[in-house]
């Protein structure tokens, strides 16, 4: 019997396969979505979903060829698509980021705005880093960092940059779903450069959790559909 279906969205293919073998670990079937001319495996491209990720009615194509044969989550794997997926998401009632935060992200000027407004800092500095991050129901419950670069700052914040997350978090209302996000230590305040709600990163193939007692190789492609289902990533921890 196919387990429950998952949408993921990609502009092309390079990032898929983590994350179809990620479903099929989890026994779930993965349904494509992606642009027209996408090389998508065989086995796959059958039930794909061809889209445009520059127009909204991408959005009402998904929910209309989804509509008799529900899916359980929409993911954005890259960047292209994540507005797309915001919105399909919130018509189909699914958890998800807000659409508006979707689109901020997209917008550098926009989210620096929204950002500032709130008081958090942002900066257009080149030199950030990388943080991984699993929002579940408004909480941050997983965030990974590039290896040693927080402890490599010049000059290390005295605030704990989770709470500069949290706090920019809020600004935007993320509510469920992944979050790459680039902050950089100036002075005393970690400021965020940019932030994106695709799924895939390259800092992220290399990541791999634990559950303890009951799963010792997580790829961060599982932990991002966990999370998207629902299901507890409490237990994640970091290899």
């Amino acid at each position: 019997m196919p387990g429950k279906r998952i949408l993921l969205l990609t502009s092309s293919a390079r990032d898929l396969d983590p994350y179809v073998e990620a479903c099929e670990k989890l026994a779930l079937t993965p349904v494509i979505g992606a642009p027209p001319g996408t090389r998508l495996p065989p086995l796959l491209r059958d039930e794909a979903l061809e889209l445009d990720f520059s127009t909204r009615d991408s959005v009402l194509k998904i929910v209309t060829e989804t509509q008799d044969d529900p899916v359980a989550a929409v993911i954005a794997i890259d960047e292209a698509p994540t507005a797309i997926a915001a919105r399909a998401a919130s018509m189909m009632g699914l958890p998800c980021h807000p659409p508006k935060a979707a689109d901020a992200c997209l917008d550098h000027d926009e989210l620096h705005r929204i950002l500032e407004a709130a008081g958090v800092a942002a900066s257009a500095s080149q030199h950030s880093q990388v943080l991984a991050v699993l929002v579940n129901d408004r909480k941050l419950r997983v965030c990974v960092s590039t290896v040693g670069s927080l402890k490599q700052a010049v000059a290390t914040p005295s605030t704990p940059v989770t709470d500069v997350l949290a706090s920019a978090f809020r600004a935007l209302d993320l509510r469920h779903g992944p979050a790459h996000v680039e902050v950089v230590a100036q002075r005393d305040t970690w400021c965020i450069a940019s932030m994106s709600l695709a799924a895939a990163h390259p800092f992220t193939e290399l990541v791999r959790f634990t559950i303890p007692l009951v799963d010792d190789d997580v790829s961060w492609p599982e932990a991002v559909i966990r999370n998207a289902l629902g299901l507890d990533i409490s237990r994640l921890y970091t290899k």
